[in-house]
């Protein structure tokens, strides 16, 4: 699979927005076949597909196994899942993950998630579940995941959602807020538990990957965690 850029697909239509996960030659099936499903949801002169084509897609979308092996994958892309409330905390873990030679996905860089605003024209439930298929979109093309956990996580939606969904734990991981006392729900104890920027980088430099890249929203990386 190729590298996801998000900057590379900023001004393309939505439905072409993943087209650049194909570019590379060792094609990833969970890859080919989400691109595959994603684009055959749009009709040719719609901007968003209907509510029934978004629940089919959501429902071929979970059928495709969730995070890529490296053996298909270039680099390792984490997807961070963090409650919106959070986003500083997604915002500095995404720059340690850019620290240790990882691509990520992040809900409020994502140009297909940036863009739900422009459609208040739709209902609710058609909305939600074109959040749920662009989710769906980060996690098949992700190859870990880490969740976000502070007093503020219970609640919300999507981060019990996101880290449901994924099958290898190996590959996922939690930073605990270290001054914020909870506990931490059941789903959450199958994978790492980290509590500091030093005990996210020792899981993250576990994995050895690629050599990191220049992130470019370098302005937007909040200061160090708890």
């Amino acid at each position: 699979m190729a590298s996801y850029n998000f900057y590379d697909n900023e001004e393309r239509p939505l439905r072409d927005r993943f087209l650049s996960v194909l570019d590379d030659t060792r094609q990833d099936e969970s890859s080919t076949r989400s691109l595959a499903r994603w684009q055959e949801a749009f009709g040719p002169n719609e901007s968003v597909p209907s509510e029934e084509a978004l629940a089919n897609l959501l429902t071929d979308l979970k059928a495709i196994p969730t995070l890529l092996s490296k053996a298909t994958c270039p680099k390792h892309r984490l997807f961070v899942s963090h409650r919106q409330i959070d986003k500083g905390y997604g915002l500095r873990i995404a720059k340690l993950a850019n620290d240790n030679g990882f691509e990520f996905w992040l809900d409020v860089l994502d140009p297909a998630l940036k863009a739900l605003p422009t459609f208040s024209h739709l209902s609710a439930k058609r909305l939600a579940l074109l959040t749920a298929c662009i989710i769906e979109m980060g996690l098949i093309n992700s190859t870990h995941v880490l969740a976000v956990m502070t007093r503020k996580t219970k609640g919300g939606e999507w981060v019990p959602y996101e880290y449901g969904r994924v099958r290898q734990v190996n590959n996922t991981s939690c930073w605990k807020h270290p001054n914020h006392i909870f506990t931490l729900p059941d789903y959450i104890e199958l994978g790492a538990i980290t509590n500091s920027e030093a005990t996210i980088n020792s899981w993250l430099s576990g994995f050895s990957p690629s050599p990191s890249i220049l992130w470019k929203p370098a302005w937007m990386i909040t200061k160090q965690l708890p």
